[in-house]
């Protein structure tokens, strides 16, 4: 038996025990009290924050219990949150008031208030601490391009030039995983733009834009639809997705979901569903990048192989093609999110935040305790060769399952 067998297997047989098959993965597992904006993984990966900007509260969720643990005060209408790079700090954006909140992650207490000149949405960090963020105009009373604050100071350093009509307000972020490259798209316009800056050295360079203008044809023009309700960074950095109301438009088709990779800004990757299915509003990648979930409608999540050798790589315990959220008025989902083992998918709705079981588990890096593990059933194998009592090999794989 190969090492990668192996491996496969004895995440096949850990997946069983602890996550044997119970409800159908399409029905929600729990539902919190959550009306969630935004959301933001903790750098352990082991809980999951939610904003709620009408109560200016941020709730934390155990990844593992899937309950909420902790409710604290993040700021007047807290959105967009991050955290400092040994993950001490978080920083949320507020949208009732002109100041970006810092939050002890230890105590979740309030420790500062950093001033801006106008209400914020959404903000990433970068490279040498410069933390980036979105203006709120249509609240603030002074008009700004991307903000840009240097935290090792605390201190708003100014805003920066962007592409003619590019983010606008409630502007959308996503940084590289590096640091080194920040993502923005906009929101209110019907020209759905995506803009892509180096910050690595803390001074945003632009490096490529798909804007219409096309800035005297310096950047190849993607059309990519709009006005934009969504921007999706996968974990690896490679893979980036701006989901308009119109779709895409990818290839001539509507209501499409176009995938762009970050090394060459082409469209590598297109998919969408036939009417009634609307346009494409929220979606994410698993953490394998296997699959891709989206909202295509209000009563229904879709999901999309990308991958197909790494989906079927990873132990899957029940088909899923889409999971079921309220239909109805006022019923949208407004954030979606699956957490590092791929099992489980977060859908922040009007009508609180559900869990649902995606039906599969990623196989992540073996650690030293699956290593271990692993050595111990090669070891048990080769000791069952060696004896006169016959020893039963296993010849399924983690997709005898499959349908």
């Amino acid at each position: 038996m190969s090492s990668k067998a192996r491996i496969a297997l004895v995440y096949f047989l850990l997946g069983f025990l602890l996550y044997a098959p119970s409800a159908r993965a399409a029905n929600a597992l729990a539902t919190l009290d959550i009306r969630a904006e935004q959301f933001a993984e903790d750098p352990t990966g082991r809980f999951l924050y939610a904003s709620e900007f009408r109560t200016h509260k941020i709730f934390r969720i155990d990844l593992q219990t899937l309950q909420i643990d902790q409710t604290f005060y993040g700021g007047q209408g807290p959105a967009g949150m991050t955290f400092s790079t040994d993950g001490r700090l978080m920083y949320v954006a507020n949208i009732f008031s002109t100041t970006v909140s810092v939050v002890d992650v230890a105590t979740h207490t309030l420790v500062n208030q950093i001033d801006l000149p106008t209400n914020a949405y959404d903000l990433e960090l970068g490279a040498g601490g410069q933390l980036y963020v979105t203006p709120v105009g249509s609240l603030g009373s002074i008009r700004t391009d991307i903000m840009q604050v240097d935290t090792t100071t605390g201190q708003y350093v100014g805003d920066f030039a962007r592409p003619l009509g590019s983010i606008g307000d409630w502007g959308l972020l996503q940084i590289s995983p590096d640091r080194k490259t920040l993502y923005s798209g906009n929101t209110g316009s019907s020209l759905g733009t995506v803009v892509a800056y180096d910050v690595s050295d803390g001074t945003p360079t632009l490096i490529w834009t798909n804007e219409r203008t096309n800035l005297l044809n310096s950047y190849q023009t993607v059309e990519l639809g709009g006005p934009g309700s969504d921007l999706e960074l996968s974990r690896d950095g490679k893979w980036l997705t701006y989901l308009a109301g119109g779709g895409n438009d990818a290839n001539g088709k509507d209501n499409h979901v176009a995938i762009i990779d970050t090394a060459t800004f082409e469209i590598v990757d297109d998919f969408g569903y036939g009417p009634p299915v609307r346009a494409p509003s929220e979606g994410t990648f698993s953490p394998d990048n296997a699959v891709y979930y989206a909202v295509h409608s209000e009563s229904r999540i879709y999901m999309h192989v990308l991958d197909r050798d790494a989906y079927l790589a990873a132990p899957l315990f029940e088909q899923v093609s889409g999971f079921a959220t309220p239909g109805g008025p006022n019923s949208s989902t407004v954030e979606l999110y699956v957490d590092p083992s791929g099992r489980h998918l977060f859908a922040a709705t009007s009508r609180g935040l559900l869990v649902f079981d995606t039906g599969r588990q990623v196989i992540p890096e073996p650690s030293a305790v699956v290593l271990a593990a692993i050595a111990l059933l090669g070891s048990g194998l080769r000791m069952g060769k060696g004896r006169a009592t016959t020893c039963r090999t296993w010849h399924g794989s983690s997709s005898d399952t499959r349908p």
